[in-house]
């Protein structure tokens, strides 16, 4: 680990009290859109993983629980990690000690090696302080043993007003984020735009050696 991606304790604490706040606004209406489960209704990476025999998925940045449910809901062992322990929905808090684990996704001491088949992080990365993000895909990309799904947002946030600070932290173009995966093997990728024909996510499927 670098110096500059060394964990700054402060910047922790100020996100995590953040995302607590962010869990319960309005009703939990930041929860109620579960940007991943939305993805899998018109992309089909979970059928994917099936065919290619994965069993275990690391849903990074598990938000809601929305999509973990669906992924449990097809068999496959889902877990997940999130910077506040209030993310879950409600229906799935009787599975909170056995799937979830509170921490940030630049703590590389989270999981192990090789610990999951896939490992999926969905509407997450554009999230992240943009001087820990070549951490965070390393650590991604270092707990999967098969595959990498990154699906990141390309714009300013909507909910940060709402929260009082800024959710979106590293709003960059897809170019730019090329640069940051550049040494990964990239097999599918696609760019979704919005009814403008502007950019709004670039979506990677990543495999690993």
């Amino acid at each position: 680990m670098n110096d500059k991606d060394k964990p700054d304790l402060k910047i922790e604490e100020s996100e995590k009290k953040k995302y607590l706040k962010a869990w319960y606004i309005e009703g939990r209406a930041y929860a109620a859109y579960s940007p991943g489960l939305e993805l899998s209704n018109f992309v089909n990476f979970l059928g994917f993983f099936k065919v290619n025999n994965v069993k275990s998925i690391l849903d990074a940045g598990i938000g809601s629980g929305k999509l973990c449910k669906k992924m449990l809901g097809m068999g496959f062992d889902c877990y997940g990690v999130d910077i506040a322990d209030n993310c879950l929905d409600e229906d799935l808090l009787y599975l909170k000690d056995k799937i979830l684990t509170v921490g940030t996704l630049w703590d590389s001491t989270l999981f192990k090696e090789n610990q999951f088949d896939a490992v999926v992080c969905l509407d997450v990365l554009e999230h992240i302080p943009t001087h820990y993000i070549e951490q965070v895909i390393n650590n991604l990309y270092l707990w999967t043993k098969k595959y990498l799904l990154l699906q990141i947002a390309l714009l300013q946030d909507y909910f940060g007003s709402k929260v009082g600070e800024p959710l979106h932290l590293t709003v960059k173009p897809k170019s730019w984020w090329d640069t940051k995966l550049i040494k990964t093997k990239v097999i599918d990728e696609i760019v979704l735009k919005n009814d403008e024909n502007r950019d709004t996510y670039t979506i990677y499927l990543i495999e690993k050696p």
